[in-house]
């Protein structure tokens, strides 16, 4: 039994190590066990978060359709699921872009969430996409410019020959 327990101080003190939020879930959806990440990242603390379904946390905010289709695929197709992407408003911790990873551990007792705050990321993927348009209209105007002066040139060269007869 000590052993046991000495296994699982040793298993949470590597899962505390890694900054991703991780919450282990049990097979009614509670809260058993959340790391210091995830009470990081979503202004949380332990009290907030024992026991508790994780659809009530944070005044119900993880209570979205697309996490219960998720939950509900990891708690009962024993399948891991991957890459889900999340955005949603949460009280304390402002809007987030998350992507969640869940997996039924090994006797479905318990499911385990790994979830990445990828807002920064997101946030840069668009400006990054802003910026490549704005380059674009510029070299669109820059090539325009171009044939404008090519065309006026053309004109005055036109104009010089015009005048030069004309006299």
């Amino acid at each position: 039994n000590s052993c046991v327990k000495r296994a699982s101080d040793c298993v949470w003190s590597i899962v505390e190590t890694v900054r991703e939020p991780r919450v282990v879930l049990d097979n009614v959806l509670r809260v058993k066990k959340a790391d210091r990440a995830f009470y990081l990242t979503f202004h949380l603390s332990e009290q907030d978060t024992d026991t508790c379904g994780i659809f009530d946390l944070a005044q119900r905010a993880w209570d979205t359709p697309p996490l219960r289709a998720l939950l509900r695929k990891a708690q009962f197709d024993d399948t891991a699921l991957e890459e889900f992407e999340l955005e949603h408003e949460f009280p304390q911790a402002g809007r987030k872009v998350l992507c969640i990873n869940a997996r039924q551990l090994k006797g479905g007792e318990m499911i385990l969430l790994s979830i990445e705050d990828i807002t920064a990321r997101k946030h840069a993927e668009g400006e990054f996409r802003r910026v490549q348009d704005e380059l674009r209209q510029g070299q669109k105007m820059e090539a325009i410019g171009r044939l404008a002066g090519g065309v006026a040139h053309d004109f005055n060269n036109m104009l010089t020959a015009i005048l030069g007869f004309s006299q």
